[in-house]
């Protein structure tokens, strides 16, 4: 059976959360080793019970056993969906059909007909057009829209009175964490590189709204004590701490000299040209995180992304495979178009056995892109003799 959590996280508003043990790959794509929760939210008022989103819909059970230690389910009166991705989602039908869908649904206007054609439930709505604030019960609900945090129609929700924003994607990461809030997290540092590892590969795409979405919170002035997101651990502590984490990773702000190494090697021919350029990387004092894909093992594509989110530098070592580009590296290549897309340089090298092909074609994939190719070293079989001495001239003028 999956760990539940119920946790009263300010006064009659309740975090429900659950650990899911079976994902492997979220979203079917993005390798997660350090699991994530899904986080949901209860808020007792006078005037009825409020429901903030829920879990993904193999937990349907489970959530209506955690939710029914907390609240009778027929007092909900509202159900408050922020992002109608399933993982938060998955669960509602089960509460409606329970409830006869009695509760009003509050969401952006798009989330009438996506609960519709997602699950086939018609329900009673209160569409959210733009900044709108509520009063239900004792308790004033400013409903914030954030477009593309993940969704089109996501939005978030503050309860003025408990000064909690309620955030659902936004703010969240990978991982389980050990306590709900931050400070109880003994390990911050490690929770954030899930933090960062989520932002680049589920909102990746979406960083110019990040930015934009964060901008317009912040113009609103709202004071929060407590930040939850649907996704891992809660912030009282330190609330701005992961907006401006999300803030600078979304500007693409990097560290310095951190170089991303990813590369293929089928017979070793490129192994020895990077086995050059990482020395000569270590000898300039980067701090180089290497990502191979050889006949024994592969990387995580979800790591890639993250390191990819804040290198200064990037070295793509690229095979040529039937006259085209090694398969698994044109799709690193895309991933980091589509998740991270960032002004950066690149130094592309390519190993080929009849033709220079793979050079031309990577230039013609990025050209619309903002990476920046600083130069193409491309050798037939092994590295040529003046190799090392051109890595030098280059990573000397990266780093100038």
């Amino acid at each position: 059976m999956a760990k539940t959590l119920v946790h009263e996280i300010a006064k009659n508003l309740y975090l429900l959360r659950i650990v899911d043990d079976n994902v492997k790959y979220f979203e079917a794509l993005w390798e997660i080793p350090e699991g994530i929760t899904y986080n949901a939210y209860v808020l007792k008022t006078k005037e009825g019970v409020i429901l903030f989103d829920g879990w993904k819909e193999e937990y349907s059970d489970d959530f209506i056993k955690t939710l029914s230690e907390v609240v009778d389910i027929d007092e909900i009166k509202f159900i408050v969906v922020h992002h109608m991705e399933p993982d938060h989602t998955g669960s509602l039908g089960k509460v409606l059909d329970i409830t006869k869908s009695k509760p009003e649904v509050i969401g952006r206007p798009m989330v009438k007909d996506m609960i519709r054609s997602f699950y086939n439930i018609e329900i009673k709505f209160k569409p959210i057009k733009r900044t709108e604030e509520l009063v239900i019960g004792n308790h004033s609900l400013m409903f914030i829209p954030t477009p593309w945090l993940h969704w089109p129609e996501t939005m978030v929700t503050y309860i003025k009175e408990l000064k909690t924003l309620i955030t659902c994607d936004a703010f969240g990461g990978y991982g389980v964490p050990h306590k709900v809030f931050d400070d109880e997290e003994l390990d911050i540092s490690q929770y954030l590189k899930g933090v960062k590892k989520y932002l680049t590969t589920v909102i990746g795409s979406y960083k110019a709204h990040i930015i934009k979405n964060i901008e317009n919170l912040l113009k609103i002035k709202i004071e929060i004590s407590v930040l939850a997101p649907g996704h891992g651990l809660l912030w009282r502590k330190n609330p701005s701490k992961i907006i401006n984490y999300y803030y600078h990773l979304a500007k693409g702000e990097v560290k310095e000299r951190r170089a991303l190494v990813v590369y293929d090697s089928m017979y070793g021919f490129i192994d020895k040209a990077i086995s050059t350029i990482v020395n000569i990387l270590k000898k300039n004092k980067f701090n180089v995180e290497i990502f191979k894909f050889g006949d024994k093992k592969r990387p995580k594509m979800s790591e890639i992304i993250s390191e990819a989110s804040d290198s200064s530098f990037i070295v793509l070592g690229i095979s040529t495979y039937e006259n085209d580009l090694f398969p698994l590296m044109k799709n690193v290549l895309d991933m980091l178009i589509k998740k991270v897309n960032r002004e950066v340089p690149v130094l592309l090298i390519s190993s080929y056995g009849w033709g220079p092909v793979v050079g031309a074609k990577v230039l013609e994939i990025l050209k619309d892109s903002r990476f920046k190719i600083v130069d193409v070293l491309q050798f037939r079989g092994l590295p040529n003799e003046d190799f090392e001495e051109k890595v030098k001239s280059i990573i000397d003028n990266v780093i100038k």
